[in-house]
């Protein structure tokens, strides 16, 4: 098995795959494929498991924001490898669209407020509104029926890890602000709803990448707000 860093949309993870395997070419196909809210996608040209299909499918989740509306998906398998994906949608096209308008309003009222500062001052009023008016919901994960994305924790101003931190990295673009999203997603066959996966951002300023972690409200889990308050970072 092969050992492989794959960089995709800003956000890196790794993952073992057999050396004919093009991950990166079955991700960049799926969110072209989500995007256009295609329901049956013929990928056996891939040579894909079962487990690398469900680990992109989650990957595609942390690195397009406005990706969200897959709500399930199953395959059908030829000698364990996928031949096709059905693809199940919470929300049509219509929908989504009429969402992402909402969500680009409210990241640009975000952005008026941080006008003429520098980009750490920015940085803290992007997280400062998070922390201020959101929380960190731990019931959204015992209910699997409820839906939560980006549009809901902005418009509903609750959420967690993952959507804290693909809004952040929205805003943070919009800002000409370097950003990453970092999971600690390191194996198709991870358990993604474990307690231990978790999703946080890291920013580049003054030379060097930072940490910013939304679900993190004490400021030494921060390196780039400790830096602000002249605090040490850890």
């Amino acid at each position: 098995m092969l050992f492989t860093i794959l960089i995709v949309s800003g956000i890196t993870f790794s993952v073992y795959a057999s050396d004919n395997k093009n991950l990166e070419g079955f991700t960049r196909v799926l969110e072209a494929v989500e995007e256009k809210h295609i329901e049956v996608f013929d990928c056996k040209a891939f040579g894909l498991t079962y487990d690398e299909v469900r680990y992109c499918i989650s990957f595609v989740e942390i690195s397009n924001p406005y990706l969200y509306g897959l709500s399930s998906f199953s395959c059908t398998e030829t000698d364990g490898i996928v031949e096709s994906i059905n693809l199940t949608y919470s929300y049509t096209a219509e929908e989504m669209l009429l969402q992402r308008r909402e969500i680009d309003r409210i990241i640009s009222d975000i952005i008026a407020d941080t006008e003429g500062l520098t980009n750490p001052e920015k940085i803290k009023v992007v997280y400062d509104y998070f922390a201020d008016s959101n929380i960190y919901d731990y019931s959204i994960k015992t209910d699997e029926s409820e839906e939560y994305n980006i549009y809901t924790l902005l418009t509903e101003h609750r959420g967690r890890c993952k959507t804290f931190s693909l809004a952040f990295k929205l805003i943070m673009d919009k800002l000409d602000i370097p950003c990453k999203v970092v999971s600690n997603l390191t194996s198709v066959k991870q358990d993604l709803d474990n307690e231990t996966y978790h999703i946080w951002n890291k920013v580049y300023v003054s030379d060097e990448w930072l940490t910013v972690d939304l679900t993190k409200r004490l400021y030494l889990a921060n390196n780039l707000l400790c830096m602000l308050y002249g605090l040490p970072i850890n």
